[in-house]
């Protein structure tokens, strides 16, 4: 099996509706395949998170009351109704139960404007469920910089100082905000940081509390239980994410911070 035919059959997977064969060569390919049991696990974590928030409302009472109604009085009265009225109205209630979950789904989505910081973060969590995060594990600063510039339409700039206990295990092209973007990857023991590069136009970090490292003003924001340091240099916007608390965090953007 293909990594292009197992992909095929995820959602079947998760839904359980494989048969024994199949299913036996989806687990064949998905024990030598880590790139698979990645994808999968971000479709299973993607799932799991609509569930969470995709929280059908209640139907109307005067209305389910009514459309119940009509099912009640279409069964009594099946003789003198045309065949199409039970099934119509069972669908209609349906369709209101699921048309409250559509409704729901485009309201949140309306509600809550993607935000830089919630992209960062919605990007670093996606690189925690893959279990290879980085696309090239180069970490010579230089060959590094000349792979994000072959497959960028800015110039790159790494930060000159890191922080001792931070290991660069290599660099991923990510995309925030519709924009491909650089993306560094530190690990920090068990810890996963990711310091994102991203053009500094139209990206203002306006709205995040502000906090002053002597010459190089740096925001803090949070979402979720994940917080990003956030700072400008040059021509471009940098930051970085992680689910440390403030102290750690800043003690890691700070040497970066200083460019």
């Amino acid at each position: 099996m293909t990594c292009q035919e197992a992909r095929l059959h995820f959602q079947d997977r998760m839904d359980g509706a494989l048969a024994p064969p199949l299913a036996d060569a989806l687990e064949a390919h998905l024990a030598t395949c880590p790139d698979c049991r990645g994808a999968l696990g971000l479709q299973q974590a993607v799932r799991v998170e609509v569930r969470r928030v995709l929280v059908p409302p209640p139907v109307p009472t005067r209305l389910e009351r009514e459309v119940r109604d009509l099912i009640r009085q279409a069964r009594g009265e099946r003789r003198r109704l045309p065949r199409w009225a039970v099934p119509v109205a069972a669908a209609a209630l349906i369709f209101l139960t699921l048309g409250g979950v559509t409704y729901y789904a485009s309201t949140v989505q309306d509600s809550r404007p993607r935000t830089l910081l919630a992209e960062l973060v919605e990007d670093h969590i996606r690189l925690r469920i893959k279990d290879h995060p980085a696309d090239t594990h180069e970490t010579d600063p230089e060959r590094l910089k000349a792979w994000f510039e072959s497959r960028l339409d800015f110039p790159v700039v790494l930060p000159r100082r890191v922080a001792d206990e931070l290991r660069l295990e290599g660099g991923e092209i990510s995309y925030i905000l519709g924009r491909r973007v650089a993306c560094l990857i530190y690990t920090r023991g068990d810890d996963l940081l990711t310091l994102y590069l991203l053009p500094r136009r139209g990206l203002p970090a306006a709205g995040l509390p502000g906090r002053d490292l002597g010459r190089v003003p740096l925001r803090v924001g949070q979402h979720r239980e994940y917080r990003a340091a956030i700072w400008e240099g040059g021509e471009l916007l940098y930051a970085l994410v992680s689910d440390l608390d403030d102290e750690a965090l800043l003690r890691a953007a700070r040497p970066m911070a200083t460019l």
